[in-house]
């Protein structure tokens, strides 16, 4: 195979399995998720944009910090990907300059037109609150649109700088070092923050003024750190490590999305011990069986369900306090779906203890693994019930819907849904 068609043989390879993993996530559990997502954020919308502009409610200044915010967080998806493997290192060692002339140059341009996506994707998101709170001139528009576009395109060319062996230009003055959090702060959201505002919430010659002034200040910084040349082709290498580690970390990100509503093989489990949360395996587990401790221990210890399950309520408390306008029926529906996804997602720590070695040891039945671990599905619905009606006490009479609702969602995985999963799952092991 051509080197020249490296980058695109594995680009194609990947959207391959995008695809199947979107057939899965879009015929499953995924578009309740979605639909219920899409729903309150529409009710949330319809009911914001219902009041006037001249409300006092839109003359806070909250909204411009918020929509500030908003256009950071933006700015910080989209990575640079390159697909690189970790043999790599050692095939493509001696290609460098193929590397960086060719292969680097193909995943610039990929990532590039993936990060447009999403910022168009939180613009447009943004665009009626720009309406409403006075943002609604062409040049203040067009000025945001066009340096969130270049100031990322900066963004991803200092990313694919980091993966060089030698940087091309040093400093004399060092005012942080490399890959620290001062100068991921300073240049992902400090810089920005600066110069959005200045564009924004200033009037429109200014805001076209430091449109220019930043584009003078971008095209200085091109020419004279960023531009790549057949003299620069032959003198950079690449620094395979930090390389293969950032193409690993997205292409984990990746899976982990997936995994949040599909089986994905052959992901990576880790488990890491919490200190501060012994307590709750203490308290889980008293005065139950041993199979129960190890569940609520793997389960409080696992790297990604726990952080998930937390995910999981802190979103479904932030859709139910908007909804507070929604239909009553609207809120018990949404209650009830966040439980359901997170005993969807503990349910895969089943099958995992199973295939443990020595856990089949255990002189236990396959009923009483299953009795103990619906157990522990059923006290994480109880404690997702409680902490979401409690999030919502400020109008009891919703409080209490939504703890019905769960209460019922709660009964019905119970007697039905989960049974019926985890006797699957035993048959498999068979």
């Amino acid at each position: 195979m051509s080197l020249d068609r490296l980058f695109w043989r594995r680009f194609f390879k990947h959207q391959a399995r995008n695809a199947r993993y979107m057939r899965l996530l879009f015929n499953d559990h995924f578009i309740i998720f979605l639909v219920i997502l899409l729903g309150a954020a529409i009710i949330c919308y319809r009911i914001l944009l219902g009041m006037p502009a001249s409300n006092p409610f839109w003359q806070t200044g909250w909204w411009q910090y918020g929509t500030l915010a908003w256009l950071l967080i933006g700015l910080q998806f989209g990575d640079f990907v390159t697909y690189v493997k970790p043999a790599d290192r050692l095939f493509l060692l001696g290609n460098d300059r193929f590397m960086v002339s060719r292969y680097f140059r193909q995943a610039l341009k990929v990532s590039y037109g993936y990060a447009i996506l999403w910022q168009l994707a939180f613009i447009i998101s943004i665009a009626p609150i720009l309406t409403r709170i006075g943002i609604n001139n062409v040049i203040s528009v067009g000025s945001m649109i066009i340096f969130i576009m270049t100031y990322k395109l900066l963004m991803l060319m200092e990313t694919r700088e980091k993966l060089f062996l030698k940087p091309r230009t040093e400093p004399d003055v060092i005012i942080f070092e490399r890959n620290t959090v001062p100068e991921e702060l300073l240049y992902h959201f400090l810089y920005p923050a600066v110069v959005l505002g200045l564009i924004l919430f200033l009037q429109p010659n200014l805001s076209a003024a430091t449109l220019i002034l930043w584009l003078l200040v971008l095209a200085g910084v091109w020419l004279f750190h960023f531009r790549t040349n057949h003299e620069k082709w032959q003198v950079y290498a690449i620094d395979w490590t930090p390389t293969v580690r950032q193409s690993q970390l997205h292409e984990q990100k990746i899976l982990h999305f997936y995994s949040l509503f599909a089986e994905v093989p052959h992901l990576p489990k880790s488990i890491k011990r919490r200190p501060y949360l012994d307590w709750l395996i203490s308290w889980m587990s008293g005065g139950r069986s041993g199979l129960y401790r190890l569940y609520a221990i793997r389960l409080v210890r696992n790297d990604e369900i726990l952080p998930l399950i937390i995910r999981l309520i802190a979103v479904g408390i932030v859709i139910l306090l908007s909804l507070s306008q929604a239909p009553f029926w609207l809120t018990v529906v949404v209650a009830a779906v966040v439980i359901y996804l997170i005993n969807f997602q503990i349910l895969p720590l089943y099958e995992e203890t199973q295939k443990t070695l020595w856990t089949r040891l255990m002189p236990l039945t396959a009923a009483q693994r299953s009795q103990s671990f619906g157990r522990l599905l059923l006290q994480w619905s109880l404690i997702s019930a409680v902490i979401i009606s409690l999030a919502n006490l400020a109008q009891p009479l919703r409080a209490l819907g939504i703890f019905v609702g769960s209460l019922l969602m709660t009964a019905f995985l119970q007697w039905y849904y989960v049974p019926h999963a985890l006797k699957k799952v035993n048959k498999g092991a068979r």
